[in-house]
């Protein structure tokens, strides 16, 4: 009974307000208008009718620039102004004033999109947000609670798990104990009303089989599209609200933003826990005992130094990096007849170079020079080859002896 009276006393309210006007009409625009034509219109229109301007009659001016205002926020938004442009006509008329659309349960008459549809129409910059009857909160309050009941009711008649659906709360209410939890359940909306009376035919009434399936069918469809419209226009109800309640701004993130946050918070922890662990370390003594002890580098002799970098077979012109590999090449057969070879030109050198020098003279490249010859540079007198050498001296100076007895 009190649902009865609260739905009268409603209508009442609504049939007292003045008539609504298209949201275009008070912008001054066509349907078709563009997002720079509807930007350009409002602020033509809010200097206008702006209420500093107009001091002979701020209170007209202060409701026309509410108007222009709450025009202005519904066609400046995309996806408010494609349902705004879906329903139009419902919201000019403030609510289902059709008959047909009429569904009483328990003498009491259920919401219907249309009136959701009208509802969000009342709203406006000039509506005060506070907890009173014609307050944002108040209104808002006294519907959800109203679906909320409905739903439990339909639940009830079909058998089935009522939902839990939270109350919209006062203006004072918190946002984590109260607003978070109702925009997250009522946005999800999905009713539980089977909306049969939108059944166009009565399935009794078919004279067989199949004119009775076609009837179902039928009847389906309207009952399908019923409810879509209405989860639509609850949904849409929800965001509307949503948009314009102070009390969820401040926390209004996507889920995007609340990943990214919480990327942000555990890269800055991780930050401050490797700065910390290192000001550890660094405060941290090491005893003598632990440390590591590098070992020293072993500072080397010009002449050791120079032993290590090379050695040089002057004889086969090549180059080794230790004396071992220097003894083994001393061995091959190949540096043995490199030295053969070279005792050959030398003394077949010497000859000729005594031989055509002035007698008496000195050779032109004195064999006591070759004592200076050294097969191996930078490397410590090699016996085997200081014995070659010395074998090829003897040679040469029993060459020049046999010379000089020729020339007397």
């Amino acid at each position: 009974m009190g649902a009865q009276q609260s739905s009268g006393a409603g209508a009442g309210a609504q049939n007292s307000e003045p008539a609504k006007r298209c949201y275009y009409e008070v912008l001054g625009v066509d349907r078709h208008a563009t997002d720079e034509e509807i930007k350009k219109a409002y602020r033509k229109k809010a200097l206008e009718l702006h209420p500093d301007r107009n001091f002979g009659d701020v209170e007209n001016a202060t409701a026309k620039f509410a108007e222009v205002q709450s025009a202005n926020e519904v066609l400046s938004d995309p996806q408010e102004r494609a349902w705004y442009d879906a329903h139009r006509e419902s919201i000019l008329r403030g609510g289902s004033n059709d008959p047909a659309e009429d569904h009483f349960q328990h003498n009491v008459r259920l919401t219907s999109a249309g009136d959701i549809m009208g509802l969000m129409g009342r709203f406006n910059k000039s509506t005060p947000f506070t907890d009173s009857p014609n307050g944002f909160y108040g209104v808002l309050q006294d519907i959800f609670l109203k679906l909320a009941r409905e739903e439990d009711a339909a639940c009830d008649w079909e058998g089935l798990e009522p939902v839990d659906y939270p109350e919209f709360g006062s203006m004072a209410d918190e946002y984590e104990d109260v607003v978070k939890p109702f925009y997250r359940t009522w946005i999800n909306f999905s009713t539980k009303k089977t909306f049969s009376w939108r059944d166009a035919y009565r399935a009794s009434d078919a004279p067989d089989r199949a004119t009775r399936r076609l009837i179902e069918k039928e009847n389906k469809r309207l009952r399908d599209e019923g409810i879509r419209e209405f989860n639509d226009a609850v949904r849409s109800l929800v965001a509307f609200v949503r948009k314009r309640d102070p009390r969820f701004i401040p926390n209004s993130q996507t889920e995007a933003d609340r990943q990214k946050i919480l990327r942000d918070a555990a890269a800055a922890q991780g930050a401050r826990s490797r700065a910390a662990n290192q000001a550890k370390l660094n405060k941290h003594v090491v005893q003598d005992w632990a440390k590591s002890r590098e070992p020293e580098p072993e500072v080397l002799s010009e002449s050791e130094e120079s032993e290590i970098e090379q050695i040089e077979c002057v004889v086969c012109q090549k180059i080794f990096k230790s004396e071992n590999q220097y003894k083994a090449h001393e061995k091959s057969k190949k540096h043995v007849k490199a030295v053969q070879q070279l005792q050959r030109e030398i003394r077949r050198d010497n000859a000729r170079l005594n031989l055509d020098s002035t007698i008496g003279s000195e050779p032109a490249v004195p064999v006591a020079e070759l004592d200076t010859l050294n097969l191996s540079e930078n490397k410590a007198p090699n016996p085997k080859t200081d014995n070659s050498i010395s074998d090829v001296d003897s040679e040469a100076e029993a060459t020049r002896s046999e010379v000089e007895v020729k020339s007397d």
